[in-house]
């Protein structure tokens, strides 16, 4: 008879549990009797089993202390030292430089130079998902081919963890079909293993799937588990949640406020954004708020895409216009170029680019990127995107001077309005939306359109900087932003840059 892992054993204990059972049970009895019989490495290895049932209830800094206990603990075992950090790379994946991972499994690597084949695998898949994290575009061909090896080794269970991180990188990257064979993988492996976690997984993920193409989002019962609140899989549906609401007009109900504020206490570090992209644009869509005073983010993970871009579109319709000025330029130069939409907000990039331009008064620009948003959703089966690119489109067409044919807007209005009403799509509100976008950011005696560059030197005067400190902080020649500031007081009307600031004020332009 092959010798059982006491390990392993606990990790079965807990997956069998039933609601209202705690998996502190089974892992302390297990604790109790390694050292008992003064097995430290159990004991250590033990650690990273506590560790997975903290991260999985969005417990980052528990799940941290349990794996670093682990790591002082442990006797001078280059195994168990390696396991364990690679349960600490698991980790750092979800925290706020997931880049630490792949340093991690290169210690772990180093640590224990031959490890066993099941070692291997679970190296190799943690790697490849810290790839897919940091956006790197070979990465979800890399652990997809790496999940078939692992699947042939029979190892169903580390399979099912990778999923869930490899469905939100393929659609990213625009191969949402890919998604939807993984995800009936990972159905019928959630059955198997009789994991209620991962058939709610599952199922969020199927719901994501099936958004861009309108079907309604279905609300997910949320049960407790012995292992507490699926934050990953409550994350995805808040975000569908409050797409299909938005794009709907409100028809469909928005998520649950409870489901969204427990979500701000699990959510672990790398998804530093949270809902509150999310709550954001509900709230500029569908109560006419004024979006919070947001700044992109420095980097974008798989992780925060999703809400950064769903900020981005509240700050499109309900920013100032330096705001959106300072998020267009933003994605000409911090988004990765690949990145053309998300699982949890499945926006268009480019549609959202398109908005944040009309803001800016950059209406040209925003026309492309609309006929470009609508070209790519038309060709990866986006078709709510795609109706509501062309209602957006052809309302900017019918808004601004253009020697576009009556016919062509007409056709486009016409096509969009139909698309929308196929799948449920308030053709009205996207409409409102793009009118409202170029509106506010074109010139009248209420709010005078500003250049992206002129709004962000507004924005620095407003701080109190010079002309000389204000070139500094843009990387101009002074005398530039003398000529800037000379425009921005003709196209406001005054004379001075006291006048210029509380003019803008009032017109919302900072």
């Amino acid at each position: 008879m092959p010798e059982i892992d006491p390990v392993e054993l606990v990790r079965q204990a807990i997956r069998d549990l039933s609601p209202g059972e705690e998996w502190r049970t089974p892992y302390q009895a297990a604790v109790r009797a390694a050292h008992a019989a003064s097995d430290l490495t159990t004991a250590a290895r033990l650690t990273a089993v506590a560790a997975a049932c903290h991260i999985a209830a969005g417990q980052y800094r528990e799940a941290l202390a349990e794996v670093d206990f682990g790591l002082r603990l442990s006797p001078d075992v280059p195994a168990v030292r390696a396991e364990l950090l690679r349960a600490r790379a698991g980790l750092e994946i979800f925290g706020i430089d997931p880049e630490q991972a792949l340093r991690t499994l290169a210690e772990a690597a180093a640590a224990d130079p031959e490890p066993s084949e099941a070692a291997r695998l679970e190296a190799l898949v943690l790697r490849r998902i810290a790839e897919c994290v940091v956006l790197d575009d070979r990465a979800p061909g890399a652990l997809a081919e790496a999940l078939h090896v692992v699947e042939r080794a029979g190892r169903a269970t580390l399979a099912a963890e990778a999923i869930p991180r490899l469905v939100p990188a393929l659609v990213a990257f625009g191969n949402l079909d890919a998604g939807r064979p993984w995800v009936e993988t990972m159905g019928a492996q959630a059955e198997v293993l009789r994991s209620r976690w991962r058939r709610l997984e599952a199922r969020a993920l199927e719901e994501a799937l099936f958004a861009p193409r309108g079907r309604i989002h279905q609300a997910i019962e949320w049960p407790e588990h012995p292992m507490g609140f699926d934050f990953f899989a409550a994350w995805m549906a808040a975000g569908i949640g409050s797409y299909q609401s938005v794009v709907t007009g409100g028809r469909r109900p928005r998520p649950l406020s409870g489901l969204v504020n427990r979500l701000h206490a699990v959510l672990p570090p790398g998804f530093r954004l949270g809902t509150d992209g999310f709550q954001a644009v509900v709230a500029t869509h569908l109560d006419g708020r004024i979006a919070p005073e947001a700044e992109p983010p420095e980097r974008v993970t798989l992780f925060t895409a999703s809400s950064t871009l769903a900020m981005a579109e509240a700050v499109a319709l309900g920013g100032s216009q330096r705001q959106a000025a300072t998020w267009a330029r933003w994605f000409d130069e911090a988004w990765p170029g690949r990145v053309v939409t998300t699982l949890a907000w499945p926006v268009v990039v480019l549609r959202v680019r398109a908005l944040l331009q009309a803001r800016s008064g950059d209406i040209g620009g925003a026309v492309r990127h609309l006929r470009a948003a609508v070209r790519w959703a038309d060709g990866h089966g986006y078709t709510v995107e795609a109706a509501l690119g062309r209602v957006q489109l052809a309302e900017m067409l019918a808004l601004t001077p253009s020697t576009t044919a009556r016919r062509e807007w007409e056709d486009t209005r016409r096509a969009g309005r139909l698309g929308a009403r196929a799948v449920g799509v308030d053709a009205a509100a996207a409409a409102h939306a793009a009118i409202e976008a170029v509106a506010l950011g074109r010139f009248d005696n209420v709010r005078p359109a500003l250049t992206p560059r002129e709004a962000e030197v507004l924005h620095l005067l407003a701080e109190g900087r010079s002309y000389r400190t204000a070139a500094d902080a843009l990387g101009l020649e002074w005398r530039t932003v003398q000529v800037h500031a000379r425009n921005i007081y003709q196209k406001l009307g005054v004379h001075s840059k006291v006048e210029a600031v509380l003019a803008a004020r009032e017109a919302g332009l900072i």
